[in-house]
């Protein structure tokens, strides 16, 4: 594929959710397509996969692709007997984010997330305190369908008193993403929504996929000394 058609079309991954639905991730699902098929995959968009270890019975093979819209991503996939086991992605997103404006990502934001998967089994946060530049995050976990997705950032907390969060508007600097039942270095367990807030799942999902403007909460200052 010429290089500007493959820029377009992960562009069109990356923005819609066109792709195929979860665990699952440009035509490749963890557990059914083989290692063959996904070469092929990666070779018609020009890209080309690098073997880099060997961990726990599986080989591990890594790409990075640069797209011109300052993103990143970066695709690792475990390969036992042939088969795809497990599939993460790292996407670092270099740009401005204005507030009313769609994500380039937005395939994987929230509120696409929620809408296509339902509410998530489980939203853990992590703030860090360390200064000048403190890393947070929020992660959602999608059991029935074997996904995780971080989003980590420098500003995801607003300014002002409180520790005041809006996912949907605020910017994020990464994004990661597990799929397959078997994941790669998946993240350790933080503050549950339950804990960290005073919602619910099903109250967090309904404020994620309701006016993105109005989707802020707070998290309780004790629950992160």
């Amino acid at each position: 594929m010429e290089p500007e058609r493959a820029n377009e079309l992960v562009r069109t991954f990356l923005q819609e959710p066109v792709d195929c639905k979860a665990p699952c991730f440009w035509g490749i699902e963890p557990g059914l397509t083989t290692f063959d098929e996904a070469k092929k995959a990666f070779t018609h968009l020009g890209i080309k996969l690098k073997f880099t270890a060997t961990t726990d019975g599986k080989d591990f093979y890594a790409a990075i692709y640069n797209l011109d819209n300052g993103i990143r991503v970066s695709p690792v996939l475990g390969i036992q007997n042939n088969t795809v086991k497990s599939l993460d992605v790292g996407i670092n997103i270099n740009d401005t984010y204005l507030m009313g404006t769609s994500r380039k990502w937005f395939a994987y934001s929230p509120e696409t997330l929620i809408s296509r998967y339902g509410p998530p089994s489980r939203v853990d946060f992590f703030l860090g305190r360390v200064a000048p530049t403190p890393i947070h995050s929020m992660i959602l976990y999608f059991e029935t369908v074997h996904l995780i997705v971080e989003y980590l950032g420098t500003n995801i907390l607003n300014d002002g008193p409180g520790l005041e969060i809006c996912p949907l508007t605020n910017k994020v600097d990464f994004l990661k993403i597990w799929m397959g039942d078997d994941p790669r270095h998946p993240p350790s367990f933080g503050v549950p929504l339950e804990k960290a807030t005073s919602l619910t799942l099903g109250e967090f999902s309904k404020l994620m996929t309701g006016n993105l403007n109005l989707a802020c909460f707070k998290l309780k200052e004790e629950m992160f000394p």
